[in-house]
């Protein structure tokens, strides 16, 4: 039973911190991970035994300091021993089914906290449970925190269900009474809806994003943001139209990519080209850039109203918010609520709406939205262009390669057939990772290459647990775990083709399909299977394919992807006239690489857009006058 803290509780604490440090610099030493085990079951049944009234000041205490640290700590990527099953299953789980508004819920509630994810809470939980408000902020950032990736058939579409009834009730709450402890919270919860999770379903994201936009904004007016703002017409001596990009930075990224086109062939008589950034870190991409705007801006660091400014004080245009606004809480997804030019839109940079009530235009390609009711997946207007509605240029050129690696290196003999992904961990969803084992199964001299620590994505991933669950699926349909190899992280895309050559059949992700990594494969010549499904997240790497005529190597369903990779693997013949097929049309310039005819179809787009609101303002304006 529950006794009160010791004297040496902060010893206890300090050891705790420290068995933490150990992990992480040794995430596979089993005395480490058995002793924080321990220390989580002992801390987990002092929750369970507290009496309710004295909750608050233990987790004020020590106590909620050692749930703190074991929470950060990263424990929850281990796979649950037949003790901890066994425990939550008969101890836990059925008082948070059955006795959510009873004291004592909010033990239960701790002791769950220190195991699990709250998309795996029971369904009757959600929502009904009185949350004291001691407890209420930690308990908004728990509901609202998401694993690294998914580890269990299913998971995915739980996890998506879990989120829009959490992000409905936190909507109505917020919105229905502003003073309550909910409402006076907006801002952390804004913080903490994170998006990125949900990419990898086949669901439309409009509402759940929609509101989270809402909440976003509401949240920034509470804090005094400036949202609005506006813009006259501009003065008629002005010669060109004014547009704004906004990135987080010029470094090498996907974001920066998708925007170089723009940069490099906008027709500078038409436009002023104004590049604003957040961080200035001295690549040479900067210089790149540089060269080729007007100006390149590194916004002030004193708040997103004096940034705003910066821009509205440029008295834009158009602004292309080219930063990826849906991944995170970040700065350029605050700056994009604010009213910051005449018209604003995004692109794939994006992956799905950004749900912001002031993004006005969504631009994507017709390779991606062929559905009829692609518009129902934007709270932006949708405009399709030709193709696949992105293209991509990487500015200077990569250094060369210092990563020599071969088959002998990777332990891969040379009759091997190796397919690859260099796809990131969060798109490897557990029904994708089944599907690369039954092609591993029915190919028996075959390999899995993966590449998934790629560090665009985060800096720490849990690679041990990732291993051991892709080694468990391939067990379970008979392939034996030495027919994987997982590589770290490579520093360039050079780097990365160089690793990729190593393979014969590249493997596209799904249901979050891949563009750069795509990228990479084909630029090296590897036959390549994607995966096409219903949403633009989903339809990327078949876009590319198509862009190619190579509509062979798209499968709409898991048996055809499987029959696909089969048939490359067992036809030496077919692999190499794909590889010939796709080494000569990459070298014909598509139109995902080509930037001209990208900005030949965006520059009307963008004219058309600027002179239908200077023709709305006005007509406004007569109005206005008339009344």
């Amino acid at each position: 039973m529950y006794q009160h803290i010791s004297r040496n509780t902060e010893t206890q604490l300090n050891r705790l911190s420290d068995l933490v440090d150990r992990y992480r610099n040794q995430p596979s030493d089993r005395e480490v991970i058995a002793s924080l085990r321990d220390a989580r079951q002992q801390l987990a049944h002092r929750w369970i035994d507290i009496p309710e009234d004295l909750l608050e000041s233990s987790y004020a205490g020590y106590l909620g300091k050692a749930h703190q640290t074991l929470l950060q700590s990263g424990l929850k990527y281990e796979l649950l021993t037949d003790v901890e099953t066994h425990f939550l299953e008969q101890e836990v789980l059925p008082q948070l089914q059955n006795n959510h508004q009873k004291p004592g819920a909010i033990g239960y509630l701790l002791t769950f906290m220190l195991y699990l994810y709250p998309h795996e809470l029971p369904l009757r939980w959600h929502g009904k449970v009185d949350v004291p408000d001691w407890f209420m902020h930690d308990y908004l950032r728990f509901i609202l925190a998401s694993p690294n990736y998914f580890r269990t058939v299913g998971e995915s579409q739980r996890y998506f269900q879990f989120m829009q009834t959490t992000i409905d009730a936190l909507y109505n709450a917020i919105f229905t009474d502003r003073n309550s402890k909910i409402g006076q919270d907006t801002l952390a919860i804004a913080q903490q809806i994170n998006p990125i999770q949900l990419y990898f379903t086949q669901e439309n994201l409009r509402d759940i994003q929609s509101k989270r936009g809402d909440i976003i904004e509401l949240a920034l007016r509470q804090k005094g943001a400036q949202i609005e703002h506006d813009f006259s017409i501009p003065p008629p001596n002005r010669q060109k139209i004014r547009l704004g990009i906004l990135l987080k930075s010029c470094n090498p990224s996907p974001e920066t990519y998708l925007a170089l086109p723009i940069v490099e062939h906008l027709d500078r008589d038409r436009f002023e080209i104004i590049l604003y950034v957040l961080q200035i870190a001295g690549h040479q991409l900067e210089d790149y850039c540089r060269e080729r705007t007007a100006k390149l801006i590194q916004l002030p660091n004193d708040g997103l109203n004096q940034q705003a400014e910066a821009i509205r004080s440029d008295d834009l245009d158009i602004l292309l918010v080219g930063a990826n606004i849906t991944a995170a809480i970040h700065q350029v997804t605050m700056l994009a609520n604010y009213r910051l030019a005449r018209v604003q839109l995004t692109n794939f940079a994006s992956p799905i709406t950004t749900g912001i009530k002031n993004i006005d235009y969504y631009i994507a390609g017709k390779l991606m939205e062929p559905l009829p009711d692609a518009q129902a997946h934007y709270r932006e207007r949708s405009i399709a262009i030709d193709g696949t509605g992105f293209c991509f240029s990487y500015g200077v050129e990569p250094p060369a390669t210092q990563y020599r690696i071969n088959r002998e290196k990777l332990r891969i003999p040379d009759s091997a057939i190796v397919f690859a992904s260099t796809a990131n961990l969060f798109k490897l969803v557990p029904e994708l990772r089944a599907t690369w084992a039954k092609i591993l199964a029915t190919v028996p001299n075959s390999m899995l290459m993966l590449m998934p620590f790629g560090p665009n994505w985060m800096s720490y991933y849990p690679g041990i647990t990732f291993v051991d669950d892709m080694n468990a699926v391939l067990a379970k349909y008979g392939v034996s775990g030495d027919r994987l190899r997982v590589l770290k992280a490579l520093p360039h895309r050079a780097d990365v083709k160089e690793a990729l050559k190593v393979s014969d059949i590249y493997l596209d992700s799904f249901p979050y399909a891949g563009t750069t990594s795509l990228i990479d494969a084909l630029e090296v010549g590897l036959p390549t299977i994607a995966w096409e499904g219903n949403t633009l997240r989903s339809r990327m790497g078949a876009a590319i394919l198509k862009s190619l005529s190579m509509q062979d190597l798209i499968a709409r369903r898991e048996e055809t992807y499987v029959e696909l990779a089969v048939a490359l693997a067992e036809n030496p013949d077919l692999r190499r006239q794909k590889n010939r097929e796709i080494l000569q049309k990459m070298q014909q310039n598509p139109d995902f690489l080509d930037g001209r005819a990208y900005v030949a179809q965006l520059q009307p787009i963008l004219l058309n857009l600027y002179e239908k609101w200077r023709s709305l303002s006005i007509l406004s304006n007569f109005y206005s006058y008339s009344q």
